[in-house]
């Protein structure tokens, strides 16, 4: 059986990257916005409506990825692994998240409807 968690990744390639994530949407309890967050990452974006939490989180994802994409090799795997991914087996390029991001979903406010899917994006 194939997990969310199992589904995401983050491949380094030359000249581009690409991350598959899961992102979980719902309302703050207390401030009424809407939030969307890859816990995976670490990475969250709030706004007025769905549609400007989901564009601040893409935003926040793209220089989150363009600012690892700096680092060296060595820094960028030491930076990846602060958040819970490790390099993935036999794959020298891709990286896979080893921690149980979903429990961290209790952390947020959420008003108990809570969405997830799974996102795409190439960097």
């Amino acid at each position: 059986m194939t997990t969310e968690k199992d589904q995401e990744f983050i491949t380094f390639l030359k000249h581009s990257t690409t991350v598959g994530v899961t992102v979980y949407s719902g309302r703050d309890k207390e401030t009424g916005s809407f939030v969307s967050v890859i816990l995976s990452l670490e990475i969250s974006g709030y706004g007025d409506t769905q549609q400007e939490a989901d564009e601040m989180l893409e935003s926040s994802l793209q220089t989150y990825i363009r600012s690892v994409k700096k680092l060296s090799v060595k820094n960028r795997e030491i930076e990846l692994m602060k958040t819970g991914w490790r390099k993935a087996p036999h794959k020298r390029k891709e990286f896979r998240p080893y921690n149980d991001s979903k429990n961290k979903i209790k952390d947020f406010n959420f008003d108990g409807k809570v969405a997830s899917r799974s996102i795409k994006v190439a960097a």
